[in-house]
């Protein structure tokens, strides 16, 4: 079977893609990915064939100022909306435009309303719950609601107080892959906040360097890594 898999180029986003790929490409089928050069080692790594974004909507995740001039001087909701416009709703023409170039190499037309695009499928798997979707009356049992899916293994070693957690509870906090170039903001004070606790703070920082974080704190006062 041949398929075809489509992600923004987003660090967060691309990650359950690859799990998919990497799953699918291992059962025998034909695994097309749609995304940015930045993950082409990758997708070609899960066994699938890489197509790429057009340039003019591909970009570099860990250096969103580059992509979205004015991102640097706009804060709060301003910075919110300026993020939500620029990463995810201006490049939806010319990344429709690809995935519709995508379908027609593999010999599918699609010729259906922006919205209404999953219906033209044999099958859509929608990795969302149902919940979280406004209700439509005109969905179809082609659509298939699997809920979020673990992202692939990324071949990382456990550290060395992995298995000294024990029974404490676990805090995880992040600032995810798009908001996380000032971990003051939310991690090293939550880390801090925490420092006295009977707990275990498991600090993820989505894609950048973990000594991004861990420079914030002075020598002999960092928490493991």
């Amino acid at each position: 079977m041949k398929l075809l898999l489509a992600s923004p180029p987003i660090h967060g986003h691309i990650l359950s893609i690859l799990g998919v790929a990497e799953g699918l490409a291992s059962r025998g089928h034909d695994i097309c990915v749609l995304a940015g050069q930045k993950y082409r080692g990758r997708v070609e790594a899960a066994g699938a064939r890489f197509l790429p974004l057009p340039a003019a909507v591909d970009f570099d995740d860990a250096d969103l100022d580059a992509f979205l001039p004015g991102r640097a001087d706009k804060r709060g909701i301003a910075a919110l909306r300026h993020d939500l416009i620029g990463i995810f709703m201006s490049v939806v023409p010319a990344q429709y435009r690809a995935l519709n170039q995508a379908l027609a190499e593999c010999g599918v037309t699609q010729g259906a309303w922006f919205f209404d695009a999953a219906l033209s499928y044999d099958g859509v798997f929608q990795l969302t719950l149902p919940a979280l979707e406004y209700p439509r009356r005109e969905l179809t049992d082609r659509i298939e609601f699997l809920g979020p899916l673990p992202a692939s293994s990324s071949g990382t070693e456990l550290p060395d107080w992995w298995d000294q957690v024990g029974e404490r509870p676990i805090v995880h906090v992040t600032q995810g892959t798009i908001d996380n170039l000032d971990f003051e903001r939310l991690m090293a004070p939550t880390i801090r906040a925490l420092a006295d606790e009977p707990v275990t703070v498991v600090a993820s920082t989505g894609g950048r360097d973990v000594e991004s974080l861990t420079d914030l704190f002075p020598e002999g006062d960092c928490p493991p890594t």
